[in-house]
């Protein structure tokens, strides 16, 4: 996060943030007079601790799980349904871009570039493991149709970064720096 450039974090809240909100405001009317629904997407890093180099998506992914959590219960007065998806990594565009992104934040870097060079090993590798984008359009489809849907639904979450939340803070943050330091 030290080494971000302001219009990056400024362009990654205003895409998933403020692009969710657009949306929402645009459609209400819409969803109000046919009581349809809203289905905001999240992250799994929505509801986990931010991973270093990654504060940018991580706060804006926390920031969808707060809004669309204020907004499920504001319109619930109206008997409208707001869920949030919590998808895992899936194969989309965005997992592919992860390569170059962090070569262009190795290049950038003062600071970090060792931690960063083998993290990005770490992950292409293990963006190689998402899962086919229609499993998450299923999840999508059934929080759209069925006749009570949760108010959110985790869609194939990554198993090793899901149980680091279950450690106590300074365990996890500990074993991080350990991974990344590891040479």
């Amino acid at each position: 996060m030290v080494e971000i450039e302001e219009a990056t974090m400024q362009r990654v809240l205003d895409v998933n943030v403020m692009g969710t909100f657009r949306v929402n405001q645009v459609f209400f009317p819409m969803i109000k007079a046919r009581q349809g629904r809203i289905v905001n997407i999240s992250s799994e890093t929505g509801w986990q601790s931010g991973a270093p180099f990654n504060g940018a998506y991580a706060s804006s992914k926390h920031c969808i799980e707060a809004y669309t959590d204020s907004l499920r219960r504001e319109l619930a007065l109206l008997d409208i349904h707001v869920i949030k998806i919590q998808p895992g990594p899936f194969k989309t565009e965005m997992v592919g871009s992860i390569d170059g992104n962090f070569s262009k934040a190795i290049e950038a870097s003062r600071d970090f570039k060792e931690v960063l060079t083998r993290m990005k090993g770490i992950a292409v590798q293990e963006s190689t493991k998402g899962h086919a984008p229609a499993e998450l359009a299923a999840t999508i489809h059934d929080a759209l149709t069925v006749a009570s849907p949760k108010p959110a639904y985790s869609v194939k979450p990554d198993l090793a970064r899901s149980l680091l939340e279950y450690l106590p803070t300074r365990w996890a943050d500990a074993l991080m720096k350990k991974i990344l330091s590891a040479k």
